[in-house]
C-alpha cells in the first residue's frame, strides 16, 4: 500500500478548517454559522468576530508554536524523546513564574504587564541551557540526559510547591490559573484584521 503525503496534507488541512469553524460555534452560547451571513443577527456576528474567532485563531497559533518548538528541541538535542515536560524545561518556566508571582519584586509597570511571560521564557531558557551544556558533554548519554531532565523537573516542581505553600490566597489563585492556561481573556480588540 502506497502512502500519499500530499493527499494526507490536504485532508488534514480540510479537517482543520472544518474543526476551526465548528469551534467558533461552540461555547457558553451556541452560535449557528447561519448568523454569520449578511442576513444574520448582527450581535451574534459581532460576538463571532470579536470573541470566538480571535480565540480560536490564537489557539491555532499557540498549538503551531508548541509543535514548532518541540520539533526544534528534538532537532537541537538530536533526541526524539526530547520533551519540555520530561527534560524539565516546563518546570523551569513554572518555577520562574511562581517566583515572580509569590516573591515581592518591584519592577516598572510596563515590565509588570509582561512579567509572567518574560519570567517563563527566562526560566525555560535557563533550564534549556543547562541541559544543552550537559548534553554536549563528552560522556553524555541519552539516559543521562533524560535523568538530568527528570531531576531538574522534580526539583522545580518541589520548589513551586514550596512557593505555593508560602503564598497568600490571591497569589495561589494567580499561580493556579497561570498553570492551567487559558485563552478566556483574549478577544479581538487589538487584532490586525479588524477595522478600527
Amino acid at each position: 500500500m502506497r502512502s500519499h503525503p500530499a493527499r494526507h496534507l490536504w485532508l488534514m488541512t480540510l479537517l482543520l478548517i472544518v474543526l476551526t469553524l465548528l469551534a467558533t460555534t461552540l461555547g457558553a452560547m451556541r452560535l449557528p454559522l447561519a448568523s454569520l451571513l449578511p442576513s444574520g443577527d448582527e450581535i451574534l456576528r459581532n460576538i463571532w468576530l470579536t470573541i470566538r474567532l480571535p480565540r480560536v485563531l490564537l489557539a491555532l497559533l499557540v498549538g503551531a508554536a508548541l509543535a514548532l518548538s518541540g520539533c526544534v528541541m528534538q532537532g537541537l538535542f538530536r533526541n526524539p524523546l526530547a520533551d519540555p515536560g520530561l527534560l524539565g524545561i516546563s518546570g523551569g518556566a513554572a518555577l520562574a513564574v511562581a517566583c515572580w508571582l509569590v516573591l515581592p519584586l518591584s519592577v516598572p509597570l510596563l515590565v509588570a504587564l509582561y512579567a509572567p511571560m518574560l519570567a517563563a521564557f527566562v526560566g525555560s531558557m535557563a533550564v534549556m541551557v543547562v541541559i544543552f551544556i550537559l548534553s554536549r558533554a563528552g560522556d553524555a548519554s541519552l539516559s543521562r540526559l533524560l535523568l538530568v531532565g527528570i531531576a531538574i523537573n522534580a526539583l522545580c516542581g518541589a520548589l513551586v510547591g514550596v512557593l505555593a505553600w508560602i503564598s497568600n490566597d490571591t497569589q495561589l489563585r494567580q499561580l493556579s490559573l497561570w498553570g492551567m492556561g487559558s485563552l478566556g481573556r483574549q478577544n479581538g480588540r487589538r487584532c490586525w484584521w479588524r477595522p478600527r
